[in-house]
């Protein structure tokens, strides 16, 4: 995924970078579903496509933010949950 990322986003400093906080998975291609082989067999966590998904995504968001594409609707904020405390 992270050299299609590359090649698609048209933006020369593009870096594809991951950290799984604790979590063990593997996101296979939808090619290498179709081969067989590393990550692709019934202990995959994941749905085929999520991988190409989450590129897609990724990729949205490089444009936006570049300013190339307007979304049809803003993207979607993390949520943040705001405690306000009184000294009552």
């Amino acid at each position: 995924h992270a050299l299609g990322l590359k090649k698609d986003a048209l933006f020369e400093d593009t870096f594809f970078v991951g950290y799984c906080n604790g979590q063990l998975g593997y996101f296979p291609t939808i090619q290498a579903c179709t081969e067989g082989g590393y990550g692709v067999d019934e202990a995959s966590v994941v749905e085929i496509g999520t991988g190409e998904e989450l590129v897609n995504r990724a990729l949205v968001n490089l444009y936006y933010q570049a300013g190339k594409i307007v979304p049809p609707h803003p993207p979607e904020l993390p949520h943040t949950e705001i405690i306000v405390r009184s000294e009552n």
